[in-house]
């Protein structure tokens, strides 16, 4: 009789230490603060180091926007890290399936199995939270190359005006002609300056979409210089509806508090157990990093995470109220979750707002300038003041016209971020957009 009850009690033992706890599911934490399409891509996933094919160098041809975009879904080690996480999460569930545990000697087992079935989801909003972020990666970089470009340009062209001014007085001798020189030398250096902000501002660009698209550092990058066309309303109730129901944070927060339903049913079901592994045991559900709040002049709130221990202790009746704490803690973290999407996607829709009235009230601005300038013919130095004050404030508005596209085209992929894709930014070229 002591050998049979010596067995049973190894047997037990191993049960509970070996088979069962350890590796049952994967539930992302929170990471609700603003982290574009929603369709997950085809990725494969890695093939082990000994029998990858050798790498292949990128072709050196000019890629549109598109082009950046699926590339970055191929290459992005973020998005091959989501979906290895994923196969984990199956291999973890199918583990927990093949176990041959009969469930008196395990009570908990079904539940940790419905968990380890959630855990698949969770990743599954895993990968397309990593896509997401990608995906708004490539576009932030690539509209800011096209904006740099766009300034360099510009500056182009008043260096060549500057230019021809110079020539008009190099050879000035009156004072009057010195002084309109003078003027013509100060602003052809302020425009000098802003052509280098413009340099920068693209090799700046091509670094971030670089890391964006997941290609190496020297790798040579060339992209479509073609201006996108940007237009059409925003409804606030709708892009926020949107956010809140496609969302992966939320998705995972949700899935969190089912876990820990889950977690206390299980502890439940073990009677005679003063110690019993929870789902965290075989995952480290703090992995993702939660942003911290911020509370400088860019005030932003910090998010917070899924918690739970690796075992909970004590008679069944202290693990179950336990259990049921961090359950309520969960639905804290559904709550956070979903205000912090919700002022995301407000913040952006503001920012949106605001730069579609800067540009049309830019554009105007720019129009009458021009045709102010128009009539404003330097014939000689007397009048060269008058000239290159409209001049300026032609330059000036451009300026301030390019930078608020800009800002309207980084507010429309903020949106559609913010949505995870249910909102498009529709950023096509020019020559595509309907009259």
């Amino acid at each position: 009789m002591c050998g049979y009850r010596s067995l049973w009690q190894r047997l037990h033992g191993a049960v509970v230490s070996g088979l069962v706890a350890p590796g049952l599911l994967v539930v992302a934490t929170a990471d609700s603060w603003a982290n574009p399409p929603s369709v997950v891509s085809s990725f494969s996933l890695p093939v082990p180091a000994e029998n990858a094919p050798p790498a292949q160098a990128v072709p050196l041809k000019a890629l549109d926007l598109a082009a950046c975009r699926a590339l970055a879904l191929e290459k992005q080690p973020t998005v091959a890290a989501a979906h290895a996480s994923l196969a984990a999460a199956i291999a973890r569930q199918q583990a927990l399936e093949n176990l041959c545990v009969p469930t008196f000697l395990q009570r908990d087992l079904p539940k940790r199995r419905q968990q380890a079935g959630l855990g698949i989801q969770a990743a599954q909003a895993g990968v397309l939270q990593a896509e997401i972020d990608t995906i708004y990666g490539v576009q932030f970089s690539y509209v800011s190359y096209l904006y740099a470009t766009e300034q360099g340009n510009l500056v182009k062209d008043v260096l060549a005006q500057l230019d021809k001014l110079r020539d008009r007085f190099k050879d000035a001798k009156e004072d009057t002609d010195k002084q309109a020189l003078a003027k013509v030398e100060a602003l052809s250096l302020l425009a000098e300056g802003r052509q280098q902000e413009a340099l920068v501002g693209k090799e700046r660009a091509l670094s971030s979409l670089r890391e964006a698209i997941g290609l190496d550092g020297h790798c040579p990058l060339l992209l479509v210089e073609q201006p996108l066309g940007i237009g059409g309303l925003v409804c606030e109730q709708k892009v926020v509806e949107l956010a809140l129901a496609r969302r992966p944070e939320i998705v995972q927060a949700s899935i969190g508090t089912e876990v820990t339903d889950l977690e206390v049913c299980a502890q439940r079901s073990r009677l005679l157990a003063l110690s019993v592994w929870t789902f965290a045991a075989g995952s480290d559900i703090h992995a993702n990093p939660l942003p911290t709040a911020s509370f400088n002049p860019g005030y932003r709130p910090g998010a917070i995470g899924l918690e739970m221990p690796i075992t909970i202790n004590g008679k069944r009746g202290d693990r179950v109220e336990q259990a049921k704490i961090y359950n309520g803690r969960a639905h804290s973290v559904l709550e956070k979750t979903q205000n912090l999407i919700r002022l995301e996607t407000e913040q952006a829709f503001y920012r949106w707002k605001e730069a579609s009235a800067k540009v049309a009230r830019f554009q105007r601005g720019w129009d009458r300038a021009k045709a102010a300038l128009e009539l404003t013919t330097p014939p000689d130095a007397r009048r060269l003041t008058d000239y290159l004050d409209t001049a300026r404030l032609v330059t000036d508005l451009r300026f301030e016209l390019n930078r608020a596209r800009y800002e309207l085209c980084v507010a429309l992929i903020a949106l559609e971020r913010a949505t995870a894709g249910g909102f498009s930014a529709c950023l096509v070229p020019v020559k595509e957009v309907a009259p």
